[in-house]
């Protein structure tokens, strides 16, 4: 029984020997962090600090979670923390949109093999209300007829927001001020939306057979989620067949007020529309004010637009409407006066026409060559071929292109053709979108400016394109060599410069490490702006194998071409301490040549404690075990 107790208090001391030396690998660094809180929907950036209150160096690897699945992290970069000194490293939490607020609880775990620290930091996810507001402020309805508002509120914010106050406007007619018309049904005053939820207040009016036709308009009035107040104007057109407006021109307008005022700021407005069914031809606005004299005639005698190029033969209407301020005296009455007129025109197509109709082209990068396929469209009665001398006219501004090309086949009425015209993309263009304009004439057919042969159109240079670097425009530089110690990593920053004309994507390699350790890259890649910089890190880990001095290799690649390299030099000065006790535990002895004096006491110290505290225990049994041996063989004696 005392032999079992013996040897189990020995093997008890062996482990308390045992976790002494796991106590000397132990990290000792904390961590804090900057991020404090955010915005649902965002990303927020923070910074990681480690601080390293021991004598030791450490590489680790850094694991951001939470329980609350709204609060996640993009991946953390390795770092290496010195002892006695401090680190950072950067981190990504992401908060899901539609967060409520509220603090959450996050935990970083931050390790070197197998040992491990955590913290538990917070953030506050911000409280938001907000509304966005859409309406559909210019509707189009005929008489005898309801027409809705829809005023739309989008609570995009985390947080439940409140429009109040909602008032939707008596409808005045634009040519007679006492003509109105009123909600018929209106929506409540106030109305709450929750978060991620859309509610509609809805206002309705009516129109009857004997309903002006005309623009009817008002203001809308709310408070906003923050109490602000919100102004819209609505307008309402009723006519006698539904078509769309909004296009502005000149024309001559007479002075009606018979009075002694001015008129001033005239606004005049058209709309052209087809007489069989009422639907709007043109897209386009234009809009131009001027001021008009008492008992004075505008001489504006040019309404100036022009026709798409299907539109169908027959009768068209041009509804002109005019509006101004009436001023006395040099200052303005407040008054407002309108009048509008109905014109008649025809539209045939009794002559050749060639206009350019459509650009089609693919995206492209600086520096390629741009095929543009235009299609050219007959829209006369007549064919047309190659004696009409058919032309078309590209213009790229941005490209410091403009040239005329021929069209020789035939084109015949009705029909669509397409010329291809290849343009040089200049190298030193940006990406993005660029105006391409088109214009096309013929014999018969030369006011380009008046016949609709003008065309806009966007060619799209792709915000992804990069070009191919050679060893000429790359240089790789930073450190080359640095000291380090078996089974650390240790880190080099190096950067790339693209001195060519194209933005370049760099793969980047290590090469030459794999005899004697590891080697980590990050990132793996790097994209360099023409004319700038970018850095990565490459961190060289050495194994049993490597010598005094250890060589590896960095490649840049582009075009999986090898366009730079630069060697990497890292001499070992000692060796970490968990290899170390891998040595003294049967793995290797011959790692110990390259351990450092200091290391080697330290462990020889813990070690002599605690045989020192072996021999207090046992040390004492033994002793007392001779004293009763002796106390026998005296009391044999006195027998």
């Amino acid at each position: 029984m005392i032999k079992s107790k013996k040897l189990l208090s020995i093997l008890l001391l062996f482990l308390v020997s045992l976790t002494a030396v796991a106590a000397t690998v132990a990290l000792n660094v904390s961590v804090t962090t900057d991020v404090v809180n955010g915005s649902h929907g965002t990303t927020v950036n923070g910074i990681l600090t480690f601080t390293n209150n021991g004598s030791t160096n450490h590489t680790m690897d850094i694991v951001a979670s939470s329980t609350d699945t709204n609060i996640t992290f993009g991946n953390i970069t390795q770092t290496v923390v010195t002892n006695n000194s401090t680190s950072t490293a950067d981190y990504t939490l992401l908060i899901a949109q539609f967060t409520p607020a509220g603090t959450y609880n996050y935990t970083i775990d931050y390790n070197e093999t197998t040992d491990t620290n955590s913290a538990t930091f917070q953030i506050e996810v911000l409280s938001d209300n907000t509304i966005t507001e859409t309406i559909d402020n210019d509707e189009i309805t005929t008489k005898n007829s309801t027409q809705d508002f829809v005023l739309s509120l989008n609570n995009i914010g985390n947080t439940q927001g409140s429009i109040t106050n909602i008032s939707f406007p008596t409808l005045t007619l634009n040519w007679d001020e006492t003509v109105n018309l009123t909600a018929t049904t209106i929506p409540n005053s106030t109305i709450s939306v929750s978060s991620n939820d859309i509610q509609n207040a809805t206002a309705t009016y009516t129109t009857n057979v004997s309903s002006e036709y005309g623009d009817y308009s008002g203001i809308l009035k709310y408070n906003d989620e923050n109490g602000a107040l919100v102004e819209e104007t609505i307008t309402m057109r009723v006519y006698e067949d539904s078509y769309n407006a909004g296009l502005e021109i000149t024309a001559n307008f007479e002075d009606i007020t018979n009075d002694d005022d001015s008129v001033n700021d005239i606004e005049l407005e058209y709309r052209i529309y087809f007489v069989t069914d009422g639907d709007e031809i043109l897209d386009e606005t234009y809009s131009e004010t001027f001021d008009l004299e008492e008992n004075d005639d505008s001489n504006l005698n040019d309404i100036d637009f022009q026709i798409p190029f299907d539109a169908e033969e027959g009768d068209y209407v041009i509804e002109l409407i005019v509006t101004g301020e009436v001023e006395s005296d040099g200052s303005d009455d407040g008054d407002e006066i309108s009048n509008r007129l109905y014109l008649e025109f025809k539209v045939d197509k009794e002559s050749r026409h060639m206009i350019p109709k459509d650009l089609i082209a693919d995206s492209y990068c600086p520096g390629e060559t741009a095929e543009l396929n235009i299609e050219l469209a007959n829209i006369g009665i007549d064919d047309l071929d190659e004696d009409d001398d058919m032309m078309i006219r590209v213009k790229i501004s941005s490209f410091d292109y403009d040239q005329w090309h021929n069209y020789t086949e035939d084109i015949d009425e009705g029909d669509i053709e397409t010329i291809l015209v290849n343009v040089d993309i200049p190298s030193n263009v940006e990406t993005g979108n660029h105006e391409v304009k088109l214009y096309s004439r013929h014999d018969g057919n030369s006011n380009s400016n008046k016949d609709g042969s003008y065309l806009l159109q966007i060619l799209t240079l792709s915000s992804t394109c990069a070009g191919t670097a050679s060893s000429s425009t790359t240089v790789l530089s930073g450190q080359s060599s640095e000291e380090g110690a078996q089974g650390m990593n240790t880190k080099y920053i190096l950067t790339v410069t693209n001195n060519g004309e194209f933005a370049v994507t760099y793969d980047i390699e290590v090469v030459g490490v794999d005899a004697w350790g590891a080697a980590v890259v990050s990132p793996e890649t790097v994209s360099v702006p023409a004319g700038g910089t970018s850095t990565f890190s490459v961190y060289l880990q050495p194994g049993n194998n490597a010598q005094s001095t250890n060589n590896a290799v960095v490649n840049l690649k582009s075009g999986g071409e090898v366009v730079s390299s630069k060697t990497l030099t890292l001499t070992i000065s000692g060796m970490s301490i968990s290899t170390l006790t891998d040595s003294l535990f049967g793995n290797t002895f011959t790692e110990i040549g390259n351990t450092s004096l200091v290391t080697i006491i330290s462990l020889l110290v813990v070690f002599g404690t605690a045989g020192g505290a072996i021999w207090l225990v046992h040390g004492n049994q033994i002793k007392a075990s001779k004293n009763k041996k002796k106390r026998r063989k005296s009391k044999k004696r006195r027998k």
